[in-house]
């Protein structure tokens, strides 16, 4: 079978690849614990390269676990479910911090497209919308921009 390379678009192929490889892959940049009413944090939160801020309540991924880590396999930890996920930035979100440390603390986010942006809390841990719908269900109450150039 032979094929005609006369319109082949290198940039356009490497964009594709780099595309679908992001989408396989996640990195995490930070971690922080969520505020907690009985100052025992049991909520971890994740900014990560795909732009999403995810909440992870650790009692219920303690639950989820079979007895003997030892013997634990990567896509057995991959199947948890996130408690919350906001789709938070265009390009990769690379911090996460809390502004209060109660039920009325902002979770702030800053990413690589140049925005800082701010979330209630209370607002998001409260949120009745199935994981799966979950996304841009709760909107930002902050969101500052600085324009990036790409």
């Amino acid at each position: 079978m032979c094929g005609d390379s006369t319109n082949w678009d290198e940039d356009a192929y490497r964009k594709s690849i780099l595309k679908e490889r992001e989408i396989l892959t996640r990195t995490v940049f930070r971690t922080v614990w969520g505020p907690s009413k009985d100052g025992s944090p049991d909520t971890i939160v994740i900014a990560s390269s795909d732009g999403s801020i995810t909440s992870y309540s650790i009692p219920s991924c303690i639950s989820k676990l079979p007895l003997g880590l030892s013997n634990i396999k990567v896509q057995q930890l991959l199947g948890i479910e996130p408690d919350g996920f906001l789709h938070g930035h265009d390009g990769p979100a690379y911090d996460v911090k809390f502004y209060g440390g109660n039920e009325d603390a902002l979770l702030l986010s800053c990413g690589d497209d140049g925005r800082i942006c701010g979330w209630r809390w209370k607002e998001f841990t409260e949120s009745k919308v199935p994981i799966n719908l979950q996304g841009n269900h709760v909107k930002p109450v902050l969101d500052l921009v600085n324009h990036q150039h790409k």
